[in-house]
């Protein structure tokens, strides 16, 4: 049963007739074609009497052939090499999008290619009166997706890794005391992430079995541990190490089952020998 309102009644009157163009679009342009070949002096007849009438705005122009319905009519040349006189009235051009969806793509890009200034400076208007709003979208649209940007980055990142280092490469060398001071800057505000970072590198140079101690696991330790070393009990916040009660060098894993946080002193005297004291290690899920 079709709906009383007025609003949807319109929108399903041009769905209707988009779908019908949409059908019968050869049909249509057959019939506009014979239409304008049957009556071509009749059109001619139309321009040469409105260029009599309008001789200003009629000065320089000539005669083209709509490419939407074949009618002839008057326009300047330097209108078709901007993409624009193609049509001889706003309602061919209308119909022309709507029925070409590879037409419409085209003016479209023709458009953006000259308007690019005006597009970039309005882009840059807009984002800089909207920022909050824009970074509120993002990190919603990220939140939704986030295993599939993953998937999409860790792709690119495949696909291209050559390409990638070498542009590392290039930058580092532009640029080398640009990347120190960043480096720097990060290690003093992530010193967990530094010391997890360099002892993962330490156990892959050892040859460790297994390599999946991270750093969010360290700070998860040595708040279970309160901070303080698991041997002598002195609390050392910031100040303790990563001790592997199997070493490294005894074929230890880097995992959280055979890591306890302990002081540079007691870290020291163990070395590589066996635990100083019994020690339980805890079996955290961070």
């Amino acid at each position: 049963m079709p709906s009383k309102d007025p609003a949807a009644k319109r929108e399903e009157a041009r769905l209707r007739a988009q779908k019908w163009r949409a059908n019968n679009l050869e049909r249509e342009r057959a019939r506009a074609r014979a239409y304008a070949s049957s009556h071509r002096a009749e059109a001619c007849a139309r321009a040469a009497a409105w260029a009599k009438v309008h001789p200003k705005r009629a000065k320089g122009t000539h005669a083209f052939i709509c490419q939407q319905c074949g009618d002839t009519f008057l326009s300047h040349p330097s209108r078709l090499k901007t993409g624009r006189g193609q049509y001889c009235s706003r309602r061919c051009k209308g119909l022309a999008s709507r029925v070409s969806p590879e037409h419409r793509r085209a003016s479209l890009a023709d458009w953006r290619a000259r308007n690019a200034e005006k597009l970039r400076a309005r882009s840059a208007a807009f984002r800089l009166t909207h920022r909050k709003e824009i970074a509120a979208r993002t990190a919603k649209h990220r939140a939704l997706r986030r295993e599939e940007i993953r998937a999409r980055i860790a792709a690119y990142y495949a696909d291209h890794r050559e390409a990638l280092l070498a542009y590392q490469v290039a930058y580092r060398a532009a640029h080398p005391a640009e990347v120190s001071a960043r480096t720097a800057a990060w290690r003093k505000a992530h010193p967990e992430k530094k010391l997890a970072s360099n002892q993962r590198r330490r156990a892959w140079k050892a040859g460790a079995a297994v390599n999946d101690f991270t750093a969010a696991q360290w700070i998860a330790l040595q708040a279970a541990y309160d901070h303080r070393c698991a041997y002598c009990r002195v609390r050392a916040k910031g100040h303790l190490t990563m001790d592997h009660l199997t070493p490294l060098s005894q074929g230890g894993s880097h995992t959280l089952a055979n890591i306890v946080p302990a002081c540079v002193s007691c870290n020291c005297r163990k070395k590589d020998g066996p635990v100083r004291v019994p020690v339980q290690p805890l079996l955290l899920t961070a």
